[in-house]
């Protein structure tokens, strides 16, 4: 369930390195050990999983589309607009000041490869570019090089590094300030990416609130439906069903176009969802002050899976609404009709 792209920079590693040594059989090596190693790992993902790739892949990408693309452009759009003097500086460093040194080609091309995988793959909903994270410190190095090579060009070797050093805490510096200032141009209203990091930080001990008091009341083996799979799931040890697939590969195997929805949660199928029979359903996935009545819920709630489920004729039949009291909280929460209230 790895990432793939690592994989995907695989062919840059070793184009790089056969042009530094020019030797086939070295480079021949290196490709064999990795794919000796990732291939035995390969195939005993495929094995275990039935799936010649990763289910979230098939969730979230599903080999892409122009709208896809469009979304992961402007995800790099904002990314670098959030550090333009590192940007600046790094690939200034491929100006010809003079002949690039070999590491410096590669991480180049590293940020390149990795810039085009993120476009392919149509960005990311969280917070902070975790998906360019990995492009940083390469970026960082490029950017030095750059301020290494124009205070080299001064005489006076205390002005020179002098000037190093301002260059480099501007550098790096700066960028680290505007990242979280960021706008992201995803959400309405606009929020900066340190807003909703908070947010999704908030976000994620309410869910772990939930899914402890869960876990406490609900009967062990109990299966829910909720979007935060990962934490209520952990907090709660409860079985949740996916509305989005992630983790449920006939949902992430639906035929459904991608890059106009919330990001990663653009798949469901509602009528298979309901055809698990599910003993409780989690629209609204944090605790409240006041109970939500059943009118309100469709504003309080997120997600078009959820939004779709809520509307869909077989929710009602066969499920009751409960506001349960959560200590000085409330929990808003479908029960199958067959079960005791809570």
């Amino acid at each position: 369930m790895t990432r793939p792209e690592a994989v995907a920079l695989l062919p840059i590693f070793a184009a790089m390195d056969y042009a530094r040594s020019r030797s086939w059989r070295r480079t021949g090596l290196f490709l064999g050990v990795f794919l000796a190693a990732y291939g035995t790992y390969f195939v005993a993902r495929w094995i275990h999983f039935g799936a010649l790739l990763p289910n979230t892949f098939y969730a979230k990408l599903d080999y892409g589309n122009i709208e896809l693309w469009q979304r992961g452009a402007n995800y790099v759009g904002d990314f670098f607009a959030a550090i333009p003097l590192l940007g600046i500086a790094a690939f200034a460093a491929l100006l010809p000041f003079r002949r690039w040194p070999n590491w410096l080609t590669l991480f180049a091309v590293l940020v390149v490869g990795q810039t085009l995988i993120v476009v392919y793959e149509g960005g990311d909903h969280f917070a902070m570019f975790r998906f360019m994270v990995p492009v940083l410190p390469f970026l960082t190095a490029m950017a030095l090089h750059t301020c290494v090579v124009i205070s080299g060009r001064i005489q006076r070797r205390d002005l020179s590094t002098a000037l190093l050093v301002v260059m480099c805490l501007v550098v790096i510096g700066i960028p680290g300030l505007r990242v979280g200032r960021q706008l992201r141009h995803d959400k309405e209203p606009l929020r900066s990416h340190f807003e909703w990091h908070r947010f999704e930080v908030r976000l994620a001990h309410e869910w772990s609130l939930v899914g402890r008091w869960m876990g406490r009341h609900l009967p062990p083996g109990s299966s829910v439906v909720v979007l935060p799979i990962g934490a209520i799931g952990f907090y709660s040890g409860l079985t949740v069903l996916d509305p989005v697939g992630i983790v449920d590969p006939v949902i992430a195997r639906q035929d459904r176009e991608l890059g106009r929805g919330y990001t990663g949660h653009e798949k469901y199928d509602i009528d298979y969802l309901l055809s698990r029979d599910p003993d409780y359903i989690l629209l609204l996935d944090v605790a409240t002050s006041e109970p939500v009545p059943l009118a309100a819920l469709a504003h309080e709630m997120w997600g078009e899976a959820n939004q779709a489920l809520l509307r869909h004729p077989g929710l009602a039949p066969a499920y009751r609404y409960e506001n349960v009291p959560m200590g000085p909280l409330y929990l808003n929460i479908h029960v199958r009709l067959d079960l005791p209230p809570l």
